[in-house]
């Protein structure tokens, strides 16, 4: 019992710790933290490959769950009204179509380029709506009617029909479909069934159906791919990657030839 009580003073203590070394990045016009920080100097910036300076959907969006949580450890009401300054600021900023883009300004609280991705860039951020809710003892309202309203817009905007039967969720950039899946949007099917219960009463089946259908989508990119020959993990993913494009490409580009095509048998 005495050895439990410590570690959880050691690991409350360093998180606390780290919680605070991490304050910094908020500095900013907006208070949208910067994607890297020096833990010693305080020093922060965005990563270099971030376009025009920006900060990263899945990853300002993705510290509620923790920082809210350091707060109830701590008593310090800092660590939320951070994250809580992200989440005021996303619902006043316009979003086109009701999407959330990938890339957003720390200085002018602007998106960067209307580039929209339910996998890398900005997977996560969607995923910690419906957890925020959920674990808030269904109390955090706010964060399940942006959960929802999100879904609503990728329903309308992103998620496609392969011409072969397979559901995928589209990048949207500036408004043109880009018929492509990321391997990181796989957990999306999971992100829709656990979203499933606390919808629409008469949304709720088909909330179902739909991570079902993605999730069965990804089950085909594993087993098409297993086919293939692989060495080691990041060539392995990449080669999932690659088919798991290929196979939404090529079935939108045989319908568009069978679309096109005239002539009788």
């Amino acid at each position: 019992m005495l050895s439990f009580v410590f570690s959880f003073q050691l690991f409350r203590s360093k998180a606390l710790e780290l919680g605070e070394k991490l304050l910094p990045a908020f500095n900013t016009p907006t208070g949208i933290p910067r994607g890297v920080i020096n833990l010693g100097s305080g020093t922060s910036w965005s990563w270099g490959w971030a376009s025009a300076g920006s900060s990263i959907l899945a990853e300002f969006g993705t510290l509620h769950l923790e920082f809210v949580h350091l707060t109830e450890l701590s008593n310090n009401p800092v660590f939320k009204e951070k994250v809580m300054s992200i989440r005021k600021l996303l619902n006043k900023i316009e979003k086109p179509h009701g999407l959330y883009p990938n890339f957003l300004s720390p200085v002018s609280g602007n998106w960067v380029q209307h580039h929209v991705s339910i996998g890398g860039l900005g997977d996560s951020f969607y995923e910690y709506l419906i957890k925020s809710y959920l674990m808030s003892d269904k109390t955090d309202e706010e964060a399940k009617k942006m959960y929802y309203s999100a879904l609503e817009a990728i329903e309308a905007n992103l998620v496609q029909k392969s011409p072969g039967g397979l559901t995928y969720m589209a990048e949207w950039r500036g408004g043109i479909l880009d018929h492509k899946m990321g391997h990181l949007a796989c957990f999306s099917g999971g992100m829709i069934g656990i979203g499933a219960d606390d919808g629409a009463p008469e949304k709720r089946q088909h909330y179902l159906d739909l991570a079902a259908e993605i999730t069965h989508t990804c089950h085909e990119s594993y087993t098409r791919t297993s086919k293939w020959t692989c060495q080691g993990a990041s060539n392995c993913l990449m080669s999932i990657y690659a088919l798991f494009k290929k196979i939404i490409q090529f079935s939108i580009s045989n319908n568009e030839k069978r679309s096109t095509h005239t002539g009788g048998c």
